[in-house]
């Protein structure tokens, strides 16, 4: 599977980290976790400033699925997409807004097979069948890359385009985060870093993706 690590030394940001970490340990479930007031903390990237701010689901998970989608609408240069799954009715909503005007850039990469099953999900919903079609939509206007992965089974093979990674202009936003609705129930982490240097190599690394992923059956 596709992942991608990222290691941060800040002591602010472990901070936060473990108090999401005893929220969990003392709850020993994830209910009314990671409402964590946090702030962006200082850092250097390949000796540039830089900074990064950590959000924790569920406590922050409709902070998150909103600060995503405003990021994307307010994009100026670029959004680039490396993501298991695209399925948050307020991110494809940006994403078809900024599409359709026509003045950014989008580009990338999501496991096409692990989304075939989200749509047979929507479409057994009738609130969610707007999504098909508006996804559709993005795919095709953005030319998005889609990894065939092998469908799940808890013994077959697990070769996921696993990431969740959003490149938005020169700002990373990494995590176990997905991009989906019932991400902002679960414990989850996603990081907003501000880092020129950072998202080109990261955008080096979409790009490395999608050529791999062209054209394969």
């Amino acid at each position: 599977m596709e992942n991608n690590v990222l290691e941060i030394d800040s002591p602010a940001l472990a901070g936060f980290y473990m108090q999401d970490f005893e929220q969990l340990w003392e709850k020993e479930n994830f209910e009314n976790t990671g409402n964590i007031k946090t702030d962006a903390v200082q850092l250097v990237f390949a000796g540039q400033p830089a900074t990064a701010r950590v959000l924790f689901s569920p406590g922050c998970g409709l902070e998150i699925d909103t600060e995503v989608a405003r990021r994307v609408r307010a994009a100026q240069r670029r959004v680039r997409i490396c993501s298991l799954l695209i399925n948050s009715g307020t991110l494809i909503s940006a994403l078809v807004d900024l599409l359709r005007a026509g003045r950014v850039a989008v580009s990338g990469i999501y496991d096409r097979t692990q989304m075939s099953d989200v749509y047979r999900q929507w479409q057994e919903v009738p609130q969610n069948r707007w999504k098909i079609p508006a996804l559709q939509d993005v795919i095709a206007r953005a030319r998005l890359v889609g990894k065939n992965s092998t469908p799940y089974s808890p013994t077959g093979r697990h070769d996921f385009m696993h990431n969740k990674i959003l490149v938005v202009d020169d700002t990373v936003i990494t995590g176990s985060y997905n991009f989906s609705r019932s991400a902002q129930f679960n414990a989850e982490n996603i990081l907003f870093i501000e880092s020129a240097p950072l998202a080109e190599a990261y955008s080096v690394y979409i790009d490395h993706l999608m050529q791999k992923y062209r054209g394969a059956t």
